[in-house]
Order: C-alpha cells, then structure tokens, then sequence
C-alpha cells in the first residue's frame, strides 16, 4: 500500500550505475532508500541532496530480503524546502547511536577480517546506522582505518558522494557517521554472499 509522507534526505552515496539516497519518513520515524517508481536503483542525476526535504508517495519495495529493509519505491515526489542547518545537525543527533565499539556496530552481528560483513544466516533486521565510535578513524587511500599499537586493524570502504578529498584525514572519536551495508554479493567467488560495512557519509 501507498504511502503519503514528508522526508529528509540523510545521505546521497556513489554505486556501480547510479546512487543510493537515504532518507527519514519523518511521520513514521522510518529509514527509507529511495528507488525509482519501478523499484530500480536511481540514476546519477536523481535530484535528492542531502538536508532537502520532499513530499513523496512511496511502497516498500515488493521483494524485501534482511538486513535491506529500507527499500522503497517512489511514485510522486515534490521539493518543499531545505531543512535549516541546526534542524538538521538535531535531527542527526536523535538518530545516533553514541559512544559504540567497531564490533558493537549493527548489533554485532559483523564478521570482521579486517574489512567486515553480514551473511545472509544472521541478519539484522536494517542496513544502515548513524553512530559516534569510540576510536578514530584514519583515512588511506578510499578507506578509513583503525589502528592498534600503531598498525591498521579494521578498514571500512568509503562511498559517499562527498569527495574523498573534501573528507579529513581522521575521523576522531565522536564523528557521526553513517554506516551502511552493501548488497549480498559474491565478492570472491568463493559462492559465498556477503554484505560489506560501508562507510557512507559523516555528519561534522
């Protein structure tokens, strides 16, 4: 069933073909990732920038798989404004999650090998999360790293839309930021499907 709504656009992120946005149904306090009025991915020139506010007519998208459960195809849409800067930064405060552990991040159900993912065996049941670690987070190259004992330990792949170059070198303890799941997909080969952690925006 249709849904009418107001959102927010939280974020706007780089994929193979296209972009992914995400948003807030403001009404229903839910996370959506928009798609086209046919369920597909959408196109590099889809209007949605980050902080905008549209009014939109949405479904959930028909074939639902955990942890992508924000999917949502939409049917009508129309820009009403931008949200005021300090709207915002509350708006992002309310929906993080502060203070966590790489390992506490969507609900530790993480595999980690120094890059980290999901399988589709233990899921959570959403893709995305804002959240405030408790370590920094170097940039190399078009990754983000934590370091133990001054070797790199964890690394998380950035996809933003943000360029990479606008982005600080270090992310300290207590940047929001926006984590995302990429699609299951066979990376190795190995016919194994796995989820990769993103790191798709910050919020400064």
């Amino acid at each position: 069933m249709a849904v009418n709504t107001n959102i927010v656009v939280l974020s706007r992120t780089l994929m193979s073909g296209g972009v992914c946005v995400g948003a807030l149904d403001v009404a229903n306090n839910k996370m959506l990732r928009l798609l086209d009025d046919k369920a597909h991915k959408l196109l590099p020139d889809a209007p949605y920038q980050v902080g905008q506010c549209y009014a939109i007519k949405y479904a959930q998208h028909y074939n639902i798989r955990a942890p992508h459960t924000e999917d949502a195809a939409v049917y009508e849409f129309n820009y009403l404004d931008d949200l005021e800067e300090d709207d915002f930064d509350e708006l992002i405060s309310s929906l993080c999650n502060d203070n966590l552990s790489l390992e506490e991040l969507f609900d530790g159900k993480l595999l980690w090998d120094g890059s980290a993912h999901m399988e589709p065996g233990d899921t959570t049941d959403y893709s995305v999360q804002i959240a405030t670690l408790d370590c920094d987070l170097t940039k190399s190259g078009d990754y983000f790293e934590s370091f133990s004992w001054g070797a790199p330990t964890k690394r998380i792949k950035y996809v933003g839309a943000r360029p990479l170059a606008d982005l600080p070198n270090k992310l300290t303890a207590g940047t929001r930021i926006r984590f995302s799941l990429a699609r299951f997909w066979d990376k190795d080969k190995d016919g194994n499907l796995r989820a990769y952690l993103q790191l798709s925006g910050i919020y400064e």
